[in-house]
């Protein structure tokens, strides 16, 4: 038997008292698997009082067990309602920490089903409660002999008689209920075979009496171990997570949310960007409970993934393919045309036979949205409630390997992105140009796309410290005026106009709508380099100088700044305009 390093206590079958036994002196013994009644008898009650524990309802499952051991000529069981003393929190921790290895480790375990009758076993077996309760999940997967018994202690038989019809009531694959030795070819596996989603598929519809218990009764499961913290609600679920994606290189973890319905097996982006774009929410990185797996007990490993991925304070660091989703012709008034928002990061499991890969879906967040490396996960759908899509060859064909934090939504950064959602933009005059007799003398900005779901916009200019502050929620859409004068009066005035790093010159200083809709899109992809209207200055001298501006972009946190460097560079006798 394995060394466990933790003190057992044990039933004496024959003297009904308890043992305690440590790591390798713990013999053989019986395991109870049951669903807990009104009158359990506890620790305290059978140690102190055998008269007030014989009265209760449930001393008779322990006395049948010993029984049933004595027959198997096992000396020793184990009931957890009178084996742990649960006034000890050290103790239920370590005891729960334990307990799967507790049933691994048993001869036998005998599952007591209270609502099971031999007359209509067809009937109330598979309806038991016991199939429904989050303990007995790892009851019914860690034990390698499980032996089940009607209400009235009949023997009804072993897992193993009813591997094909328990999986159908669980749906846990048959591979799992069997023992190692069984499988075909004798090859040893273990629950790590299935990947973290699918383990996950098959508590989705089991209950326990307190929400913490949810994460603590898959312990086992998972092969992790983790303080109990009572009173830690729905966070308990979370920290299960944590703790796999510590110990576990599966990012299957991440396949919750999955619909099976938005599937593209011939790789249509269009179609499947619709109903994404249409009303995303933001969705936490990991699930609330396992019932956000329900549609995982089919997914299978495709191949181990390849890159290391870790929890932060910020999020989830992975490494993942990404198929880029660009905005659909639909949602062109409310996106920005050339903007990709939407990626999708494919995961290394698949929806089994269908030969599919899962693809979460994610929502660029940050300055740079073609090589952005913060996403969200998103939800969407009506009412938003799916996160994971179904993925085929043509879609993930496309897939570049990105390295992403996917950040963890939260009220807190909301209102700090709100606060510090702006971008300021700082003029640099160079000497030269002030030689020229030029300086900047206001500048404005404009919200090409228009502000659109509750955005505010503004833009303040300082023209004393020649910077321009700009605030809104799509920074991309900006298209930043800077007009400059001469001191020589009547001189022509020039723009340098701004969309992201990108800028232009233009003589003039008024616009109409629609030629500032040309610097926009002009500014998209092209920069100065490639402009053929650029202007040329003539001094009083008679030196001819071309206008240069140079953008550096910074981002401190959400605060994003662009320094403009204005420069007027000499280019001799090229024709000019007359500026005398």
């Amino acid at each position: 038997m394995e060394n466990l390093e933790v003190t057992m206590r044990l039933i004496n079958c024959t003297t009904l008292r308890l043992e305690e036994f440590l790591g390798s002196d713990i013999p053989e013994y019986a395991i109870l698997s049951h669903t807990w009644g009104k009158e359990e008898v506890s620790f305290a009650d059978f140690n102190s009082d055998q008269a007030a524990a014989k009265s209760k309802e449930g001393y008779k499952k322990i006395s049948s067990v010993c029984k049933r051991a004595l027959q198997d000529g096992l000396q020793y069981t184990w009931v957890d309602t009178c084996c742990i003393d649960k006034s000890s929190s050290a103790e239920l921790s370590e005891a729960i920490n334990s307990m799967f290895q507790w049933y691994k480790q048993s001869d036998v375990c005998y599952a007591y089903l209270s609502d099971v009758t031999s007359e209509d076993f067809n009937t109330t077996f598979p309806q038991s409660r016991w199939f429904r309760r989050g303990w007995t999940l790892q009851e019914l997967l860690a034990p390698l002999h499980v032996v089940f018994f009607d209400q009235d202690w009949h023997d009804l038989g072993t897992k193993r008689d009813y591997a094909t019809w328990i999986s159908k009531i669980t749906r846990i694959d048959k591979h799992a209920l069997c023992s190692i030795e069984t499988l075909e070819g004798g090859s040893k596996t273990g629950l790590g075979t299935f990947c973290v989603a699918k383990r996950m598929s098959w508590a989705s519809d089991r209950e326990t009496t307190r929400v913490e218990d949810v994460a603590y009764c898959l312990l086992g499961i998972f092969n992790v171990n983790m303080p109990l913290l009572y009173g830690e609600g729905k966070k308990a679920f979370i920290r299960l997570q944590e703790e796999i994606i510590k110990s576990c290189d599966d990012d299957s973890i991440l396949a919750w949310g999955l619909d099976t319905e938005v599937k593209q097996s011939f790789g249509v982006l269009r179609e499947l960007a619709e109903p994404i774009y249409g009303l995303p929410d933001p969705s936490p990185i990991l699930a609330s409970s396992p019932k956000d797996f329900t549609d995982c007990h089919n997914l299978e490993y495709t191949g181990g993934s390849t890159f290391p991925f870790m929890m932060t304070n910020l999020g989830l660091q992975i490494k993942l393919p990404i198929v880029s989703l660009y905005t659909p012709d639909r949602y062109h008034e409310r996106y920005d045309v050339e903007e990709i928002h939407c990626w999708i990061g494919l995961l290394s499991c698949g929806a089994g036979t269908d030969s599919e890969l899962l693809g979460i879906v994610l929502w660029l967040v940050g300055v740079d949205r073609t090589t952005a490396k913060q996403v969200e996960r998103i939800q969407f759908g009506y009412p938003p409630s799916k996160r994971t899509v179904l993925v085929g060859a043509r879609v993930a064909a496309q897939a570049a390997p990105t390295k992403v934090t996917i950040i963890q939504h939260s009220e807190s950064r909301d209102v700090r992105e709100f606060i510090f959602g702006f971008r300021q933009v700082i003029i640099n005059e160079s000497n030269t140009i002030r030689d020229v007799g030029y300086h900047v003398s206001t500048a404005s900005a404009l919200d090409m796309l228009g502000a659109r779901w509750g955005d505010s916009y503004y833009a303040k200019w300082n023209s004393k410290a020649k910077v321009l502050t700009v605030s809104g929620a799509h920074n991309t859409r900006d298209l930043l005026d800077f007009r400059f004068e001469s001191r020589n009066y009547p001189d022509p005035e020039f723009s340098v106009l701004i969309r992201g790093g990108n800028a232009i010159v233009r003589e003039g200083s008024s616009f109409s709508s629609t030629e500032k809709s040309k610097f926009y899109e002009f500014l998209s992809d092209h920069s100065q380099q490639e402009d053929t209207e650029d202007i040329v200055l003539t001094s009083n001298d008679g030196g001819k100088f071309r206008i240069v501006v140079t953008v550096r972009e910074k981002e401190v946190y959400h605060w994003r700044i662009l320094e403009v460097d204005v420069d007027a560079v000499n280019i001799g006798g090229m024709e000019s305009m007359d500026v005398n």
